[in-house]
């Protein structure tokens, strides 16, 4: 293995140490989370950063999920991004250690925003995941997704691929 070659990007799923969410519902939202890494190279996106052998291109390749509440997600919210509400995912870049950065999310706000783009809340889940994962390969956006956008950002383009990619549409 050549010193550019990794192998497949792991996912660890982990509860925010002042969590409410009960392990009925930690279990129930990792099992979706987890089913990501088995589409890891089905998925067009992620597929073009693996090579003949099955190797990934990129050394910090391990992404943590977290899983927190509204509270603690507003007040990271507030003090990484200067917003003072609750958000349903937000990505931080760590590159060290193996780890390409970690993804918060939070399943009150990912239900309710659910509820608003009339989708399931596993399906808004994946999404928000693979949002937050598109942060860390260095994406970025401007605006906010929406489905009525004639003209999605490149981002949301890519995140709606990998959506439909996964056979979850």
């Amino acid at each position: 293995m050549s010193a550019s070659k990794y192998l497949l990007p792991d996912i660890f799923v982990f509860k925010s140490l002042d969590s409410v969410l009960s392990n009925l519902a930690f279990d129930h939202i990792s099992k979706y989370v987890l089913s990501l890494k088995k589409s890891f190279k089905s998925v067009p996106f992620f597929a073009k950063s693996f090579d003949k052998d099955g190797y990934f291109d990129l050394e910090e390749n391990d992404i943590n999920i977290v899983i927190t509440d509204g509270y603690l997600m507003k007040g990271l919210n507030n003090r990484f991004r200067n917003i003072n509400n609750s958000t349903d995912v937000l990505s931080f870049p760590m590159h060290e250690n193996g780890v390409l950065g970690e993804v918060w999310i939070c399943p009150s706000n990912i239900k309710y925003n659910a509820g608003l783009n009339k989708e399931t809340f596993e399906i808004e889940l994946l999404r928000v995941v693979v949002h937050g994962m598109l942060h860390l390969y260095g994406y970025d956006h401007a605006s906010y997704f929406s489905r009525q956008k004639k003209e999605k950002e490149e981002m949301f383009k890519i995140q709606e691929k990998v959506l439909d990619n996964l056979f979850i549409k």
